[in-house]
Formats: C-alpha cells, sequence, structure tokens
C-alpha cells in the first residue's frame, strides 16, 4: 500500500543520514588529496564545483560567498531584464470616408497594422470593391 503523503524522516535517521554523508565527504577528501597547486576554480554551480565543495578544495566561507554573489546577481537580473514587454503605440486614424483604391495608401502607411493585417484587409477591399461596385459596401458576417 502506498501513500500520497512523503512521511517526515525519525531523528535517527536523519543522524544517520547526515553521518554517511560524512563519512563519504572525508573519504572524497582522502581520494582526492590536497587542493592541487594549479587549481582552477570551476564555475559556480556546476558538478565540478559541487566536487571541489565536497573534497574541500573551496571552503565553505568561499562557498558562501559565492552563494551570495550568485544571487545578488539574480536579483539584479530580475529587477532590470525580466520585466513585461511595453505595449506597442497606438496610432489614431483619422475618420474619412476613402474610396477603395485610396484605401490601399492608409493600409500601406497604417503604423498600427503588421504585414498580415494589412495583407488580410487588402484581400477584403478588394473582394467588397469587385462585388459591390454600386454601394461600395460588403456584407460582414459576424
Amino acid at each position: 500500500m502506498t501513500r500520497s503523503y512523503q512521511e517526515e524522516p525519525s531523528e535517527e535517521k536523519t543522524r544517520s543520514m547526515a553521518e554517511r554523508l560524512r563519512r563519504k565527504n572525508e573519504r572524497r577528501r582522502r581520494l582526492a588529496g590536497p587542493r592541487p597547486d594549479r587549481f582552477e576554480r570551476p564555475l559556480y554551480n556546476t558538478d565540478a564545483y559541487q566536487y571541489a565543495v565536497s573534497v574541500g578544495w573551496i571552503s565553505h566561507e568561499e562557498r558562501d560567498h559565492d552563494d551570495a554573489l550568485y544571487e545578488s546577481r539574480r536579483r539584479r537580473s530580475l529587477e532590470t531584464s525580466h520585466r513585461y514587454g511595453q505595449e506597442p503605440k497606438r496610432y489614431p486614424k483619422p475618420l474619412t470616408n476613402e474610396y477603395v483604391p485610396e484605401m490601399a495608401l492608409r493600409v500601406d502607411t497604417d503604423r498600427n497594422l503588421r504585414g498580415s493585417a494589412s495583407r488580410l484587409a487588402r484581400f477584403l477591399m478588394k473582394e467588397a470593391y469587385q462585388k459591390a461596385r454600386d454601394h461600395r459596401g460588403c456584407p460582414r458576417t459576424g
């Protein structure tokens, strides 16, 4: 029978897990040996960085300093670059009763319309102009 929630580990289990982790890091330190003479600090938060911290090549003070730097950069980045985009400018259109050939120029110069919208407008005007020449209108549906 499976449970739908995760049980909190007991205090004894937590202690034994911490002890196993401590022994594992001690074995790593013995195997890795002292910090190499030409040790190049790996990039923060990579596997190589985590390994260097676990074997003691990067001290906990250095790691805390790197954590603080990372958080300050992250916060600054969120404050400056992850903003909502500005609304595009809308330009008012003059109300005139134009006939369709002039309307084509208006569609070309309208800065509120993008490429596909102006093509669609041109197509609809062509249909209206060809089918309803007497009253220059187009029956709409919807």
